[in-house]
């Protein structure tokens, strides 16, 4: 909303009011200038026509932008001792085998000698599963697929995975490997099913670390095995059979290429009628995650339908990096407003120390016009890219829940007229 006004009358701390009372007005807008950078009054203050206002004060967390709950895409995040954030995701009945596969067209009674018969083969494709919600590239340094089988078969059986194939569907580059992981499936009682896991990760196959380095989407498994003769515990129907669901477990400990998030908020610009002179918009960058990168801004419409101004020409900015974003139907190139550094990491890539970065620009007089004739009121798009710290040798950091990005803004509007 438009605020038509000359003096905005502002509740501050007794400390400020004191110092108003004991210092000249000059005094009183030069402290209020000092504290301008850290944007500790809440409140517009106006001081000789112009007003100096906080916008933003926004906090966001890597979890924010991660699954929050089980649901119908079956991801969701868990927290391990360390703080460090995994992303789960469980995909149901990736093998079958029934009581027909193995021979049996009727009832086979119990304690009635059974085998041996060999499994088929099962070759079954799996998808690596990440969050489709946030652009970019992730490198994983590692993960592990848990298989939980479940019988109701009255017999055991011998299994094991002959091989695995990596794929990225986007390179066409396949990494394959022979494997030798042998598990049990134990038999059913007849009452209850029999229930077993099967992990596979870098302790059971040792070149996992060498088949992520392909950024796999996809991984293709075939499993062997066979039932030993053996006496039933119960009767072996043609309705049983083993199943396995399978659950993915991705530590974040990775690297990043152009992971972008985003995060719209409302704001309310001090602006009114009077001819503005000039709109200083800065910005402070408070980051614990440990991923550098760069912050775009821009102003929209309530509806985020159209684009009122788009930050560009910061002072402090060395980035030329462009971000291309859709508002409404039209095609917005978004330029660098804060240069983003990122958190200290100790020797393990856990974050140790948030790192601040700041900026400031001053809005273009077609900026500001935009501003001035729009009636209703302004949101602010922020979005920020990260990186880890060298994309040639790339750096494995910890993502940890821990994690966050504080973003403050203020503006100071300079009228033309005083008071």
């Amino acid at each position: 909303m438009k605020r038509n006004r000359l003096l905005i009358n502002v509740v501050i701390s007794t400390f400020i009011l004191v110092s108003f009372v004991l210092t000249s007005c000059q005094n009183f807008g030069d402290y209020l200038k000092s504290q301008f950078p850290e944007f500790d009054s809440t409140s517009y203050v106006e001081i000789d026509g112009t007003i100096m206002a906080p916008l933003v004060n926004s906090t966001k967390y890597i979890k924010d932008f991660l699954p929050k709950s089980q649901d119908s895409t079956k991801f969701w995040i868990e927290v391990d001792k360390g703080d460090l954030l995994h992303i789960m995701a469980r995909l149901d009945s990736s093998f079958v085998v029934t009581a027909s596969d193995l021979g049996v067209n009727a009832t086979w009674p119990a304690n009635t000698p059974f085998g041996p018969v060999a499994l088929p083969p099962i070759a079954f494709e799996q998808t690596v599963p990440l969050p489709s919600n946030m652009p970019g590239e992730i490198g994983l340094g590692s993960f592990a697929f848990t298989f939980i089988l479940t019988n109701t078969l009255t017999i055991y059986a011998e299994a094991n995975i002959d091989s695995l194939r990596f794929y990225n569907s986007a390179t066409g580059q396949t990494a394959f490997y022979s494997t030798n992981i042998s598990f049990t499936i134990h038999a059913s009682d007849g009452t209850n099913p029999a229930y077993d896991t099967v992990v596979i990760d870098s302790t059971n196959f040792p070149q996992l670390s060498e088949a992520l380095a392909i950024k796999p989407d996809k991984v293709r498994l075939v499993i062997s095995g066979n039932v030993p003769q053996q006496n039933p515990t119960a009767d072996i129907t043609t309705d049983q059979y083993v199943y396995s669901d399978l659950l993915v477990d991705i530590p974040l400990y990775l690297y990043a290429k152009d992971i972008v998030i985003a995060d719209t908020t409302d704001i309310d610009l001090p602006l009114s009628d009077s001819v503005i002179q000039d709109i200083l918009v800065k910005a402070i960058a408070e980051n614990a995650i440990p991923l550098g990168g760069t912050v775009y801004m821009a102003f929209v419409d309530s509806l985020v339908s159209d684009t009122l101004a788009v930050l560009t020409n910061p002072d402090f900015v060395t980035s030329t990096d462009t971000l291309n974003i859709i508002v409404g139907t039209k095609l917005v190139t978004l330029r660098p407003v804060i240069d983003l550094l990122p958190a200290e990491t100790d020797l393990d890539g856990n974050p140790i120390r948030a790192v601040v970065s700041t900026s400031k620009l001053h809005l273009s007089h077609t900026n500001i016009v935009n501003l001035q004739n729009y009636n209703g009121k302004e949101r602010l798009l922020i979005y920020a890219k990260f990186n880890t710290t060298n994309s040639d040798r790339p750096q494995f950091v910890k993502i940890l829940s821990s994690n966050y990005l504080n973003i403050k803004i203020g503006a100071k509007v300079q009228y033309a007229t005083s008071f």
